[in-house]
């Protein structure tokens, strides 16, 4: 099954994984670092679910607006965070550039916009010199370079996976990138030695 969800590979089959926002000089950190998309681009919309996944994926991995998740959880101890956080975090950005604070950073204000209703897919992309395919592509090749590996949250865990997807977002003039990963359940495999 196939599906957007957040970073946690031991959660279900697929993942969101933040990994190249590009383009525009940004003091925020998922606006920053270096990523070159190559191969066949396309232009796709995802639905609903999907989007409210994604936007809560980058918000959630956005260090510095920490202190807007704190005063949420203050103000709404008992909320959902997933998903009430990113309506609100909207309308108090929304609040602070109507007044012209200059606490409203362009990159501040375009995360709290989120991103446009269409996103660029491509079949692969250049991170630090790595070079990453999704797997449709890769599937062809002789050599394979559509693995994905993430350190768990515990000492000395790994998690596992397939690149199926890398897709771009826009937020404003500001570009997010995200993987999309199909995560293998290594706690159901095999111990070939015993068979």
């Amino acid at each position: 099954m196939s599906s957007w969800l957040w970073i946690s590979p031991h959660s279900s089959s697929v993942t969101l994984h933040a990994i190249c926002p590009h383009s525009v000089s940004s003091s925020k950190q998922v606006f920053r670092s270096l990523c070159k998309k190559s191969g066949k681009e396309t232009i796709i919309r995802l639905g609903l679910l999907e989007m409210k996944k994604v936007i809560w994926y980058v918000l959630h991995n956005s260090p510095e607006i920490d202190a807007y998740m704190n005063e949420f959880q203050s103000e709404r101890p008992k909320s959902d965070m997933q998903q009430e956080f990113p309506r609100w975090f909207e309308s108090k950005i929304g609040n602070i550039y109507t007044t012209n604070d200059p606490r409203c950073t362009p990159d501040l204000f375009a995360l709290a916009c989120g991103p446009s209703s269409t996103t660029t897919s491509v079949n692969s992309c250049v991170v630090n010199g790595v070079k990453f395919v999704v797997h449709s592509r890769d599937v062809k090749c002789t050599t394979q370079n559509n693995g994905i590996c993430s350190p768990g949250e515990k000492e000395g865990e790994m998690y596992y996976g397939q690149l199926e997807g890398i897709l771009e977002f826009s937020y404003t003039q500001f570009k997010v990138v995200l993987f999309r990963v199909k995560w293998f359940d290594l706690a159901k495999r095999v111990d070939m030695s015993m068979a």
